[in-house]
């Protein structure tokens, strides 16, 4: 069973389960503020905002799981490889990877009807093989291209550039990695790996929101079909907040990047 408290003006709404040895686990939608997508209630029916403290000026760590800490973890590596590497390395890398994404959305569809022309497979997992290959293809051939260029030329920028350039962009490029890694987790359907996504961990609560936003944006661009992003988490016994209006909806679909009907 769930309780449900009421509507405010901004349209925030929030539903716990009742009974729950942790005091209740909730979660609201909110249709004026993709900031305001998430909200939980602690034990003891303190209500805590993300992000917030709970008095006194002190941080309360509870927001916190294990997919905030692996996210550090993350930022960190990719700092420390960063700086060690170099701007220019970590540069190259991105651009391999932008070659990669446009390789693969130019060509998935017409590889993937290939494939289902002579072998007769699933168009579904079809396509999703189609991207793997490309993307792999792509990388492949551009590491081969950075080391034959790197045999006839050494390109590097001067001084405390390179290695601070260095240590930035690959922190980021790690950080957005890990990032789109989680939006791709909240589509998974497994209870526990959606509640440690998008409900317990503070990063899901804050980004997941805006990342859904800009993917929404770019399929739209793109002509690419609609899918539903998970409302709610899946358990043994399901919690799901209640339907929220139109436009509230809307901001949660999600469309695949790759695939058509």
């Amino acid at each position: 069973m769930a309780r449900c408290g009421p509507t405010t003006a901004c349209g925030i709404r929030w539903c716990c389960r009742a009974g729950s040895s942790a005091g209740g686990f909730c979660s609201t939608k909110a249709s004026c503020s993709a900031a305001s997508w998430m909200w939980s209630l602690r034990p003891g029916g303190r209500r805590t905002r993300r992000g917030g403290s709970q008095g006194g000026g002190r941080m309360d760590w509870s927001i916190f799981n294990w997919v905030d800490g692996l996210f550090v973890i993350v930022l960190l590596y990719g700092a420390g490889m960063g700086g060690i590497r170099g701007l220019s390395f970590e540069l190259a890398t991105v651009i391999g990877w932008a070659v990669a994404i446009v390789v693969t959305r130019l060509f998935y569809e017409p590889v993937a009807d290939w494939i289902c022309g002579q072998w007769g497979t699933n168009p579904e997992i079809t396509r999703l093989v189609a991207v793997v290959v490309l993307v792999l293809a792509a990388l492949f051939g551009m590491r081969a291209l950075r080391i034959a260029l790197g045999t006839l030329m050494d390109f590097s920028f001067k001084g405390p550039v390179e290695r601070i350039g260095g240590l930035l962009t690959g922190m980021a490029r790690r950080g957005l990695v890990f990032l789109v890694g989680m939006l791709v987790a909240s589509f998974m359907p497994s209870s526990w790996l959606q509640r440690a996504v998008m409900i317990d961990s503070e990063t899901g609560r804050t980004v997941l929101p805006h990342l859904v936003e800009g993917y929404n944006a770019m399929a739209e661009k793109a002509a690419l079909i609609q899918a539903e992003i998970p409302f709610g988490v899946e358990t043994t016994e399901p919690v799901m907040p209640p339907l929220p209006e139109s436009t509230a909806r809307e901001s949660l679909e999600a469309k695949p990047l790759f695939g058509s009907e």
